[in-house]
């Protein structure tokens, strides 16, 4: 898989750190160095298996990718991917790609670990960052249903980075349900991109 990683305002290419981990031991498989000059970095991963890629800078909101060669017919769209990278200000939010729940339930996957101690890493370096941390769902069900259900993942990334030693002043957290969709729900992926967990900065 290559990766284009640039600046998200002036578009330019920029240097940044890349690690892949494999979501089921969730353990890291390979990291490498974007340079400045190209902003392009490549990794060879298995097939076989998921992936969380997570791409970070001083300065700059960290991105994570979800991969998954698990499924058939994927490996050829997911071969290159575009990243831009936005800097860190007030109001700037981030949608957590590798945060996963079952369906209807509010409890963290296992597979989860690797992007919330990312999370964490992230908040330790930028002690001054104060953030909300919102859960969003799709359509399916009703609005209070929904909106107790997105109130209750949003509480339990909370809990987790609380337990991380992470300042509870520092933290909140909102469940917004389905409210603010990003995406058509006519197919099983777009209902999936609504069901996120997201973070915004809210004090720098």
């Amino acid at each position: 898989i290559k990766l284009h990683i640039t600046d998200a305002k002036p578009g330019q290419p920029i240097a940044a750190q890349v690690v892949a981990s494999d979501l089921a031991p969730t353990q890291p498989v390979a990291t490498r160095q974007a340079t400045a000059d190209t902003g392009e970095v490549t990794l060879v991963l298995n097939k076989g298996a998921a992936y969380g890629i997570f791409v970070k800078r001083e300065g700059y909101l960290f991105e994570s990718i979800h991969v998954d060669y698990r499924l058939r017919g994927q490996s050829a769209a997911l071969n290159f991917k575009k990243v831009c990278l936005k800097p860190i200000r007030v109001a700037q939010s981030q949608i957590l790609k590798n945060i996963f729940f079952g369906f209807g339930e509010h409890q963290i996957d296992a597979r989860s670990t690797t992007e919330l101690d990312r999370l964490v890493e992230f908040l330790q370096t930028h002690v001054a960052l104060h953030i909300e941390i919102e859960g969003h769902t799709d359509h399916i069900g009703t609005a209070a249903y929904n909106q107790q259900l997105s109130i209750a993942r949003a509480r339990a990334v909370y809990d987790y980075l609380v337990a991380a030693g992470i300042d509870k002043g520092r933290l909140s957290y909102q469940g917004y349900g389905k409210r603010h969709p990003i995406s058509l729900e006519d197919t099983a992926a777009g209902q999936q991109l609504n069901r996120r967990v997201a973070f915004r900065i809210v004090q720098t």
